[in-house]
């Protein structure tokens, strides 16, 4: 698989500057020309995790998307656009909306495609079985466009975290639930990428989110697309140019020891612009991971993570609590409470807040132990 990762400088979401730029990470690759041919059948996957506005830096901005869906319709393909967002289905027509998917089918005349709807269909690896989305497996070309943020568990969410999305709908708060673990999490995560590996993956990180992402970071002006023919690539590439470790992204590490992608960071090939002026210098990664296996045992119990609701930014929507996989949050005289003897810290209550009123908090022993 290559190693290549296309880099492109952009430094706002103008859209036609995004699209020359986008034009650039994909010429950078050399490939696609045989990649979309005419009459593929082509599936754009943003990520569309909430309800949120494009420049709440949350979701991929719709210009990114508009311009993926244009160069791939002048190669003669058939495109569609879709994703399966974190909250419940009936929430999919005021994500389309509100992420600026709904202005860009109107613009491009690409269908959007709701994964939930389309069924699903189950498919094995490595001893697991994983339903998903017919509407991914029935496409020719699958177009992965993950947004540049970082993860409270995975550390960041890049181009194989993005590929939860093709399990649709509620399905995925069973992996929340059951999958306590980082590394089980993550393992799960290069199954899915695996049985469904995207044949061209575009980041968008021409504004990122550092510190408490996915959704309640601090948005970064970083004014960069990458480019990659394959998702690990991708991934390792954006992990160098943050400067952080493989160690700290366990998806990578997974990839690396079932010889998918590159073979370690300095095995990334980067081509197009220099990559030395495009490194995000200070990008705070998240506060949380997992311990040593063997410090667990002995002192787990005093090092913990877990979610804390600002009572002063929260809204009362109650969709923590319909979003929780484990019931662990309940609406008590308003506002939400956290059962802490439930929770599982998988930190879908932070990913949904759609006030950025949940962060982790960190126990004091784990304080000292990450300084």
């Amino acid at each position: 698989m290559s190693t290549v990762v296309s880099l492109a400088k952009c430094k706002d979401y103008e859209p036609e500057r995004v699209a020359d730029a986008m034009a650039q990470c994909l010429e950078g690759l050399g490939e696609i020309d045989s990649v979309l041919t005419e009459g593929k059948r082509v599936l754009v996957k943003p990520n569309l995790l909430s309800p949120t506005a494009p420049e709440q830096g949350i979701t991929t901005h719709p210009s990114l998307v508009q311009a993926v869906v244009n160069f791939a319709r002048n190669k003669g393909c058939l495109v569609k656009v879709g994703d399966s967002h974190g909250g419940y289905e009936r929430k999919t027509e005021e994500v389309w909306d509100k992420t600026g998917m709904k202005s860009v089918a109107e613009k491009t005349e690409a269908p959007l495609v709701n994964f939930e709807a389309c069924g699903a269909h189950m498919r094995n690896i490595n001893g697991r079985e994983y339903p998903i989305s017919n509407a991914v497996l029935d496409c020719d070309v699958l177009i992965n466009l993950p947004r540049l943020k970082t993860h409270i568990i995975t550390t960041l969410t890049g181009a194989v975290k993005n590929m939860f999305g093709c399990v649709p709908g509620f399905r995925k708060a069973s992996y929340h639930r059951d999958l306590h673990s980082v590394r089980t999490f993550s393992e799960m995560l290069v199954d899915i990428c695996q049985l469904v590996t995207p044949h061209i993956t575009i980041m968008d990180a021409i504004v990122s989110m550092d510190g408490n992402g996915p959704a309640a970071g601090r948005l970064r002006d970083s004014g960069l697309l990458l480019a990659s023919l394959s998702p690990y690539a991708l991934d390792a590439g954006i992990a160098t140019l943050v400067s952080a470790g493989e160690r700290r992204i366990p998806t990578l590490g997974i990839a690396r020891t079932r010889g998918l992608g590159p073979q370690g960071l300095k095995r990334v090939e980067f081509v197009g612009a220099d990559p030395s002026e495009c490194r995000i210098d200070r990008f705070k990664l998240p506060r949380g991971g997992e311990l040593p296996p063997i410090l667990a045992a002995v002192v787990g119990r005093a090092l913990w993570v877990r979610p804390r609701i600002n009572l002063a930014k929260c809204t009362s929507c109650g969709d923590c609590a319909e979003n929780c996989p484990v019931k662990a949050i309940g609406m008590e005289s308003k506002f939400p409470v956290i059962d802490l003897r439930r929770c599982v810290s998988c930190f879908c209550c932070q990913e949904m807040c759609p006030s950025a009123a949940i962060s982790p908090i960190r126990s004091r022993h784990l304080k000292l132990y990450q300084r």
